[in-house]
C-alpha cells in the first residue's frame, strides 16, 4: 500500500500488480505470519519474500530428514537440495 494504491508482487518478479482491498483480503485468506515492510521498494519486498521462501524451504528440507518414516529416496533429495 502506497500512494499509488495497493499492490502485490510474485516471488519471481518485482513487477507490481494493482489489487483491490478485497483482492488483498483473498491473497492473504488466513495466513498468520504476514510482515509489513513500511517504506519498502518492490525490489526490497522482493527480496525479503525470496529470503522468507529460503527459510521456509529450509525448515521443510529438515523436517523431511529428521523423519525416521521417510522414504529413503525422498531423504536423498532433501539431502542434495
Amino acid at each position: 500500500m502506497d500512494d499509488e494504491g495497493i499492490s502485490s508482487i510474485h516471488s519471481e518478479s518485482p513487477v507490481r500488480i494493482q489489487r483491490s482491498e478485497s483482492e488483498i483480503a483473498r491473497l492473504l485468506s488466513d495466513a498468520t505470519d504476514v510482515e509489513v515492510l513500511d517504506g519498502a521498494t518492490p525490489e526490497k519486498a522482493a527480496e525479503a519474500l525470496e529470503l522468507a521462501w529460503r527459510k521456509d524451504r529450509c525448515l521443510h528440507l529438515t523436517l523431511i530428514l529428521l523423519d525416521g518414516e521417510t522414504r529413503e529416496e525422498t531423504r536423498r533429495l532433501a539431502r542434495s537440495s
